[in-house]
């Protein structure tokens, strides 16, 4: 690292929700002055929990920035990478990004089978010379916010009390799916698209949804879900062609 370059402020961790909870860690880590804040993050889930991504990692790296992060480094998850043991990774960590400020929460653990938990980042920390933030977990109804959490209410189709862990509400980013017009309608129309990014989906039925399209349009409308293939009720093949979200209301 050469003098010209900035010292860092860092999270880490997949984000796959980006609740409550972790919005607390980003807004600690861009909160700090004089530093550029960055999040350390991967392309895919750590752990297959067989259920789906809740946001993809398009819509997880628009929300970054919206939080004012000012990087993202995105880690191919490998197999290669899970050998790497954790010390090693933080004084990749210190060495490459300029890392002197680390938030996480305490239940934290990284590197060859999560053996680096915070206690020994501790020690990493004091050693290396940059300071290591504990933050405080997040709670809705007396109960730790986590991810898991969130994608079981998801499941449940209990879409208020994810919007609350989450801070907003759940969405499919369905932007580069193909939409199949089924039928013509008076109004609507039904188009027919797969779930493709993998996303988590409740159970089958009909639900409330609002759809986005890329310039900004909103429709509220409802989306039939039957396994992995879904159905949505849309004015016209145009705007089916532009949908990049639909919200669950």
């Amino acid at each position: 690292m050469n003098g010209s370059q900035k010292v860092c402020a860092l999270t880490i961790g997949s984000f796959e929700a980006i609740h409550a909870g972790h919005v607390a860690l980003i807004k600690t880590a861009v909160s700090q002055k004089n530093f550029v804040s960055g999040i350390i993050t991967f392309s895919s889930q750590i752990k297959n929990e067989g259920t789906g991504l809740i946001f993809t990692l398009e819509q997880r790296l628009e929300f970054f920035k919206n939080l004012g992060l000012d990087f993202a480094v995105v880690i191919d998850f490998t197999q290669d990478f899970s050998k790497i043991e954790g010390a090693d990774f933080i004084e990749t960590l210190i060495s490459v990004c300029g890392m002197k400020f680390l938030v996480e929460g305490s239940d934290f653990k990284c590197g060859y089978k999560g053996l680096l938990n915070m206690e020994e980042l501790e020690k990493i920390s004091q050693e290396k010379k940059f300071e290591l933030c504990r933050q405080d977990y997040v709670f809705f109804e007396d109960e730790k916010i986590s991810s898991s959490r969130v994608k079981k209410e998801i499941l449940a189709g209990n879409f208020i009390c994810a919007q609350k862990m989450l801070l907003r509400p759940f969405a499919l980013d369905v932007r580069g799916i193909s939409f199949k017009e089924k039928s013509v309608g008076s109004e609507n129309s039904i188009f027919e698209f797969r779930n493709e990014k993998n996303q988590v989906l409740p159970k089958n039925g009909i639900y409330k949804v609002t759809a986005l399209d890329s310039d900004g349009n909103i429709f509220h409308t409802t989306l039939e879900i039957e396994n992995e293939n879904l159905r949505i009720a849309l004015p016209t093949s145009g705007i089916a062609e532009k949908t990049a979200e639909i919200k669950f209301c």
